[in-house]
């Protein structure tokens, strides 16, 4: 709507754009906003090759500045000092199977059994801040990204951009950067682009698998998976190579800059492709003509849609965490 009242040159637009704002912070269509306000334009694509690289973990510093936050909006335990976890649930017959079943190498079952220890703890904040910090801990990223996101969720007073920046490092972890530099800077894109992705495909979960058989960090199909090893000169490839963290970063990074070079360096429009297809995308842009906004409002797979909308927000929420701002001397 107020594309449609810019578009006539009504007043309407501002009213419309402001009430999205107040209404739905740090999503796509807020971006979108912003954006035309600045006069960016949607086709611009950040092509930073630079290495990326996480905070060093401040373990003192995340669980005090966590639990300073928390204080100021529920219930702490005053003898609360640290975010270990308590008896209570480390004697949880779940989470003994989870350590039990991680220790003997069955890393699936594992990650079952801790979700029901994650699950029991929907409701509570304590709980939830100190099994993030247990499951970053551990290695299993995507579980402490899902106990984070809904700490933050439950929080009456702001949005994630406003909690604090170690808990947002926590729901979006800069895992295998030196994987996402090093692919990104042969196939000439972004690594926190990468990162994004990885992040909305498989939550950085090495062992992920989607109900459609897409494996892996960044979730490839198996014949793509096959179809890249080729390309690759990969003779010795085997679908379980998915699984592996360098393999699967290598190809998603090989197959987005594919659609990357079909679709002139548009990157809504290559991340449309990369979970759509390059044929239904070729037929989306003949239906949304120049418009780019128009094109994302016309792609008929609603997964497709909300997939490179999340890609976009995510996208910007690294930069906005793991890219300095300072200028960088020569």
């Amino acid at each position: 709507m107020g594309k449609l009242a810019a578009q006539d040159g009504s007043e309407a637009e501002a009213d419309y754009w402001d009430r999205l704002l107040a209404e739905a912070p740090d999503t796509y269509y807020a971006l979108r906003v912003e954006q035309i306000r600045a006069g960016d334009s949607l086709t611009d694509t950040r092509l930073i090759k630079d290495a990326v690289e996480p905070p060093v973990w401040d373990a003192t510093k995340t669980e005090a500045e966590i639990l300073a936050w928390l204080r100021d909006w529920t219930d702490v335990p005053a003898a609360t000092v640290h975010l270990s976890l308590p008896e209570a649930v480390t004697r949880r017959l779940d989470f003994r199977r989870g350590e039990a079943l991680l220790a003997a190498g069955l890393r699936r079952e594992a990650l079952g059994a801790f979700d029901s220890v994650r699950a029991s703890a929907w409701r509570n904040p304590v709980r939830l801040a100190q099994l993030s910090v247990y499951f970053a801990e551990q290695g299993l990223y995507g579980l402490a990204a899902r106990s984070a996101s809904r700490l933050v969720g439950l929080w009456p007073e702001g949005t994630m951009g406003e909690a604090p920046e170690e808990l947002q490092r926590l729901a979006y972890p800069l895992v295998y950067a030196d994987l996402f530099s090093a692919e990104a800077s042969a196939r000439e894109l972004d690594p926190l682009l990468l990162a994004a992705l990885v992040r909305q495909e498989s939550l950085f979960e090495p062992i992920a698998e989607s109900y459609a058989s897409a494996r892996g960090l960044g979730q490839v199909m198996p014949a793509t998976g096959a179809g890249i090893a080729k390309s690759l000169g990969m003779e010795d490839f085997v679908l379980d190579d998915l699984y592996r963290p360098h393999v699967s970063i290598m190809f998603g990074a090989f197959y987005l800059r594919a659609q990357m070079n079909r679709f002139d360096n548009q990157m809504l429009v290559a991340l449309a492709a990369y979970n759509g297809g390059p044929g239904n995308t070729l037929h989306w842009i003949e239906v949304g003509g120049e418009d780019l906004d128009f094109f994302v409002e016309v792609i008929t797979a609603t997964q497709s849609r909300l997939y490179l909308q999340r890609v976009y927000e995510q996208y910007l929420i690294y930069e906005r965490l793991y890219r300095s701002t300072e200028p960088v001397e020569q």
